[in-house]
């Protein structure tokens, strides 16, 4: 936990030394390093069968294939001026999106998951 703490705290400095990262939104990258923190505590501790999960393996950056904005919410998906359904990112922008379902009422979109499947980009 101390690792990720140090990580968390540091990317204010990152965004600083490296400004490819300032065009990423903070939250995002707060969720890759908790995805690190993840992938190495499956590895370190075991689970209730006494089975641990696989080394944590490094990959390029083509093999990142989903970003995670954790704090999406409902009024993010909205109407453009051509009449389209989009979602907004930030740091992104309004992008076009083709609805499939209806959120139901009561219901509130917390997060979403962008993700880079062969044949193009989806959100869940």
């Amino acid at each position: 936990m101390q690792w990720q703490t140090i990580q968390l705290a540091d990317l204010k400095n990152t965004k600083k030394l490296f400004s490819d990262y300032k065009a990423l939104n903070s939250q995002v990258l707060q969720d890759v390093v908790n995805r690190v923190e993840t992938s190495f505590s499956n590895f370190t501790t075991p689970d209730k069968n006494g089975n641990r999960r696989g080394k944590p393996k490094f990959k390029g950056f083509h093999y990142y294939k989903s970003f995670t904005y954790p704090q999406l919410d409902n009024l993010d998906i909205i109407k453009d001026e051509q009449n389209r359904i989009c979602v907004n990112l930030a740091k992104i922008g309004q992008i076009p999106m083709v609805f499939h379902r209806s959120i139901p009422a009561g219901f509130k979109v917390k997060t979403g998951t962008v993700i880079r499947e062969a044949d193009g980009w989806y959100i869940a």
